[in-house]
């Protein structure tokens, strides 16, 4: 553990080495500059994904399981694909919250529908249909219907 903290306790130097050399060259650019009224960058919220990612996952998946997915289920296998721990409640419910989000916007656009999956609530997602054909439904982005 000793070994673990003296190494993280060096690379905290190198960061703040490297932070003192990139703001030696913004000075280069700006002498007067004064780096306490630079704007603060947020953070991103935990377990942030790309634009369309989780949407992207949640279709593909869709797709191979015909019997549909639960909200939960869906959320488990998006936590596995990116490595996030599955153990942690908390991360669970989070994911759990923003994938039902996804797929209410996935609903309304027309890409997946959902149905009761039991007493407690609990919502079965699946693909789409049109007219009983094996076309999923919803307009996309390029124009085309499907």
């Amino acid at each position: 553990m000793v070994a673990e903290i003296e190494a993280l306790q060096a690379q905290a130097a190198k960061l703040v080495a490297d932070l003192h050399a990139l703001e030696t060259v913004i000075r280069v650019f700006d002498p007067d500059i004064d780096m306490e009224e630079l704007p603060i960058r947020r953070i991103p919220p935990a377990y942030a994904a790309f634009r369309g990612e989780m949407a992207r996952f949640m279709l593909i998946t869709l797709r191979e399981h015909a019997g549909g997915l639960t909200t939960h289920e869906l959320a488990l296998l998006i936590m596995r694909s990116r490595q996030i721990n599955v153990n942690d409640m908390q991360a669970v419910k989070l994911m759990q919250r923003r994938t039902g989000h996804s797929l209410s916007r996935l609903r309304s656009n027309g890409y997946v529908i959902s149905e009761k999956a039991n007493a407690g609530g609990m919502l079965r997602w699946r693909i789409s249909l049109r007219g009983g054909r094996d076309e999923p439904t919803g307009n996309w982005r390029n124009g085309s219907s499907g």
